[in-house]
């Protein structure tokens, strides 16, 4: 995550080359990380481009920022309005802001392409809390959004007195507009996004936790594009999932990633994982994910490779908290991208990139859980 930038060009090819193969210099790539003004709310990573939100140390206004990891570049995308929940595509990127009053809160899904800004509203939710007391918020939701390739994808419901969740709808992210592809309660949350199908998580055990998403408590729905149903687990168990290649990882209420063939939902194995285990990712077979503790402080961040089940702590440090702010860390080809927020003993914000030889070398020398 950062600020100045300046997109890929010949000129990097070789510094690409040393983030992929470090090996054939004999040297591993060294850890790259940014220094951030303010408190990270949330990032997404796709290719070599970072974005993510800043919230100024003791101001409301936020910012959302680009970073690139192989040229080291930034750039302030916004000064106004930043983001709770981010997602980066071939030539785009989108986020949802979030402000409002104690009673009342607006959700602006807010895309720009690249690498020109040219800033646009492609979707709103409002919703209230006239009492100020549970269940706390009735109105429309706008949550999961996912980007890969050049797609980008959100979910959106609405709430109503008794916990009644209606008008579920699970849409491709246009330049101003939403294009709806999958309505019901099946279509939400959106989780993630991978080549062209699109991961939805059917759980109430998703923020906002306190609604029941749909009839089926944790069933994992995988669709095209085009909106068709290509695969369903329905394990009953699941809170978060992640797409990559053949693979569709779940996170489980009962404290295991359980792994399924993307192609035909088949399962495959499972590996334990601690209590409080959150915002899981994956990229081939490498999975990360983060442990919080009961209560406010810092989470470490595993890396667990899937074929052996070994498992390692990439970092610690303090992050976006899981279901009420956006992802704390996030893998790709280059490597893996987390967010440490200042805190006692932590000493100033910033965001890390792990390149991917990095990842691997110390996920060998984990151990099996």
């Amino acid at each position: 995550m950062k600020q100045h930038l300046k997109w890929l060009s010949i000129s990097v090819l070789p510094l690409l080359l040393a983030l992929l193969v470090p090996a054939a210099a004999g040297k591993t790539t060294p850890t790259r990380s940014v220094s951030v003004d303010g408190q990270v709310t949330g990032l997404a990573f796709v290719g070599a481009r970072v974005v993510y939100g800043v919230q100024p140390l003791g101001i409301t206004s936020q910012s959302v920022h680009l970073w690139n990891v192989a040229s080291g570049r930034g750039s302030v995308v916004h000064r106004r309005g930043g983001g709770a929940a981010f997602a980066v595509a071939n030539n785009r990127i989108a986020w949802i802001a979030r402000g409002g009053s104690p009673s009342e809160t607006d959700e602006y899904l807010l895309t720009t392409p690249l690498p020109r800004l040219h800033l646009r509203q492609a979707a709103f939710a409002q919703r209230s809390d006239y009492e100020l007391q549970p269940p706390p918020e009735q109105g429309d939701w706008l949550s999961g959004l996912v980007g890969s390739g050049n797609v980008l994808a959100v979910s959106s419901w609405t709430t109503r007195t008794g916990n009644a969740m209606s008008n579920g709808r699970l849409s491709l992210v246009g330049t101003r507009t939403l294009k709806t592809i999958v309505t019901g309660p099946g279509a939400i949350v959106a989780e993630s996004l991978d080549a062209g199908r699109i991961a939805v998580v059917r759980s109430m055990a998703l923020w906002p936790s306190h609604y029941q998403l749909s009839g089926g408590a944790g069933s994992v729905a995988v669709y095209s594009t085009s909106g068709k149903l290509l695969i369903q687990v329905d394990r009953g168990t699941a809170k978060e999932a992640a797409l990559s290649g053949n693979t569709l990882a779940v996170l489980t209420t009962t404290n295991r990633i359980e792994l399924y063939n993307a192609k035909t939902g088949a399962f495959v194995r499972s590996w334990p994982v601690p209590l409080r285990a959150a915002h899981l990712d994956l990229q081939g077979g490498i999975a990360i994910y983060s442990v919080y503790g009961e209560y406010a402080g810092p989470r470490a961040l595993h890396a667990l490779q899937l074929k052996t089940g070994k498992d390692v702590i990439l970092g610690r440090g303090v992050a976006p908290y899981p279901y009420t702010q956006g992802d704390d860390a996030q893998i790709d080809p280059l490597g893996v991208v987390y967010a440490v927020n200042k805190w006692p003993g932590t000493p100033r914000t910033h965001i890390v990139f792990m390149p991917m030889a990095r990842v691997l070398a110390a996920v060998s020398k984990g151990h099996v859980r």
